[in-house]
């Protein structure tokens, strides 16, 4: 998360992909990320978003949007990321690959 704040710092507008860590989502917002990227699951497998509950955490605590990135493999997984409250969704294989 170091380097993060010297981005930050240069004036870098950071929106960083982090793992769905309640934790430290909320480090990378205090560092001065301008938004937090969580991954759903694993990238490209499709499995969708793993643990809801502590997405629904950093998504309740955060005052940066929230996208969630990585694992998603339906639109319905995608419509479920936002029914959670997630400001966005980025989606690549679920769409890439069919």
């Amino acid at each position: 998360a170091e380097y993060m704040g010297e981005l930050v710092a240069d004036g870098f507008d950071v929106m960083v992909y982090t793992s769905d860590d309640p934790i430290v989502a909320r480090q990378l917002e205090e560092i001065g990320c301008c938004a937090i990227m969580p991954l759903g699951s694993l990238i490209g497998s499709g499995l969708g978003i793993l643990n809801p509950h502590t997405l629904s955490l950093i998504i309740e605590r955060a005052n940066v949007p929230v996208l969630v990135d990585a694992g998603l493999g339906t639109a319905s997984e995608a419509a479920f990321a936002m029914e959670l409250g997630c400001d966005g969704v980025l989606m690549n294989s679920a769409i890439a690959h069919v």
